[in-house]
């Protein structure tokens, strides 16, 4: 079958870079506490996102990291992210 569900292991600190490019099956992510970075494009063109769980921890959004998720509502930004980081500056308004 197709991934459409993904859980970031309990423990994990970091994402890669372009880690889920392009990949159209994905309709929900959590992230784990302990994340502090969610790095440019690692979920860019994820065409069928609908929810993104995002823990406190989260500090910084990579450029572009959920743009052209055309199917993404609405994302809590949690408090302590920097809202400079958090909008892609090559696509004003848009993660």
């Amino acid at each position: 079958g197709k991934l459409t569900e993904v859980y970031l292991p309990e423990g994990a600190t970091a994402i890669p870079a372009n880690l889920f490019y392009g990949c159209t099956s994905i309709e929900k992510v959590v992230i784990p506490e302990g994340v502090t970075t969610i790095p440019k494009e690692a979920f860019c063109l994820c065409s069928n996102l609908k929810e993104v769980v995002l823990p406190e921890s989260l500090k910084s959004i990579g450029v572009s990291a959920f743009s052209c998720c055309s199917s993404l509502e609405a994302v809590n930004i949690p408090d302590g992210v920097d809202e400079g980081i958090a909008v892609g500056r090559e696509y004003p308004g848009r993660l």
